[in-house]
């Protein structure tokens, strides 16, 4: 768990955030209630693990406090076929696998399984919980944490509730690919707190002003910059154009992958999105929002938002050594983090993310050589195990022998992975077209 002072900068290397210290430190000298109003706070969350790794550290902080939450889980809704297609490439699909493998399924294979408590009862600190799991444990401690799916946020049913909802201090939209139209951000808006209009206020994964749009943790490894920032702006209408508020940076350290680039933000992320709810439901506003029109860098703001990368983006970038995800690393970490290496449920998560991972692999193999008539940069058609994830050599593979309750815990939890319609469930004719290839895989990934 992230444990920052609420009043200081989350930017590591000052820059803007330094300059709101001093208003920090007088509120700090007041009685410290978190919450004096009884407000919540609402999170649009999308379905990439860095979302949910944001949201994971906001609400064990926020709900620790005491503080009601409300969380709406989104996905991907495509407004153009341009859009559909741009998510349909075979590299955005790669990413987004390991995300739906996760988030998709293997959340209630997690959750079924119950969750896991220190011998206090309370949340282990190096473990990473699902947005249900923190519901519950916060709800049986009477602190409210809804969590629920939103297909549409621009969906007049859930604008009308919104805009209903006296008791929003501030919402915050992290990395969801849906766009807020104006009638949602104007319900977001309707209120007061403190005699100021309250607001949306986004995460977006990028400095805004160099790299606005879609897709930009690819396009900040091209461009070589040596650190990565995240910045945190009020939501208007025109998108990534609202005032900056705070931002955060940090070294991209060379090797890593684009996931984890993006989880690896996650703490400090969070830590501007405690600093700035907790400052709303205090009153403790920051004035100096700036806007970006006043932003030193607002002169290389591009005019057009980047989008995800086409083909020969993604060619160049795997050329220079940037990888989307590395699945082995992948699959161990989601372990260790979610379940513990040394649980009796490491052993069998560990084997359906194998397997899982594995036929997507093929599947991606035959996918990507139909589009673009050869493999995929590495992929060796006469070695192709150099490539793919190897099997695990028993049937319990990461260690962990499930035997009684587990058993039937986890056949039970897994049966949504092993049977639903995943790519570990899709075959391919070598007669099929790259057209019904990618059809079959947008019912399954995105």
């Amino acid at each position: 768990m992230i444990h920052p002072s609420i009043y200081a900068s989350s930017n590591d290397k000052g820059g803007r955030g330094s300059t709101h210290r001093a208003a920090f430190a007088n509120s700090a000298e007041m009685e410290y209630t978190p919450n004096p109003l009884g407000k919540k706070v609402v999170f649009i969350v999308g379905n990439s693990i860095s979302a949910h790794r944001v949201l994971q550290h906001s609400l064990r902080e926020l709900a620790g406090m005491g503080i009601p939450c409300d969380v709406y889980l989104t996905n991907p809704l495509p407004r153009t076929d341009e859009e559909r297609e741009r998510l349909k490439r075979p590299e955005v699909m790669n990413m987004a696998f390991a995300e739906k493998l996760i988030i998709e399924h293997g959340y209630k294979l997690i959750e079924n399984t119950g969750i896991i408590l220190n011998s206090d009862g309370e949340l282990i600190e190096d473990l990473v919980y699902t947005p249900r799991q923190l519901a519950n444990y916060f709800d049986a401690r009477d602190v409210h944490v809804s969590v629920q799916d939103l297909p549409n946020v621009n969906d007049p049913s859930f604008v009308e509730k919104i805009s209903n909802d006296s008791d929003i201090a501030v919402a915050y939209n992290i990395r969801s690919l849906q766009i807020l139209e104006q009638e949602a951000i104007d319900a977001f808006e309707n209120k007061e707190i403190y005699g100021r209009k309250t607001m949306v206020v986004n995460l977006h994964p990028a400095d805004v002003i160099l790299f606005p749009g879609a897709g930009t943790p690819l396009w900040v490894r091209k461009s070589g910059v040596p650190n990565a920032t995240w910045t945190l702006h009020k939501m208007i209408r025109r998108v990534d154009w609202g005032p900056v508020i705070d931002e955060c940076t940090q070294t991209l350290r060379p090797g890593k992958t684009l996931l984890q680039d993006t989880v690896g933000m996650a703490p400090k992320a969070a830590s501007m999105i405690v600093n700035h709810a907790t400052q709303t439901l205090k009153g403790s506003y920051r004035a100096d929002m700036q806007p970006q029109q006043e932003h030193p860098n607002f002169s290389r703001k591009p005019k057009k938002q980047y989008t995800h990368g086409k083909h020969e983006d993604w060619l160049e970038a795997e050329q220079q050594g940037i990888r989307a995800v590395n699945f082995p690393e992948f699959i161990k970490a989601v372990v260790k983090e979610h379940v513990g290496n040394r649980t009796k449920l490491a052993g069998p998560v560990t084997e359906v993310l194998i397997k899982a991972t594995r036929e997507w692999q093929e599947c991606y193999v035959n996918m990507y050589t139909s589009t673009y008539g050869y493999p995929p940069l590495g992929y060796d058609p006469q070695a192709p195990e150099e490539y793919l994830l190897p099997l695990p050599i028993s049937s319990h593979a990461g260690g962990g022998a499930r035997t009684g309750a587990t058993t039937q815990i986890f056949d039970e939890a897994a049966i949504d992975l092993v049977h639903s319609p995943t790519p570990a469930n899709l075959n391919f004719d070598d007669e099929q077209s790259p057209d019904a290839i990618r059809a079959l895989h947008a019912r399954c990934v995105l």
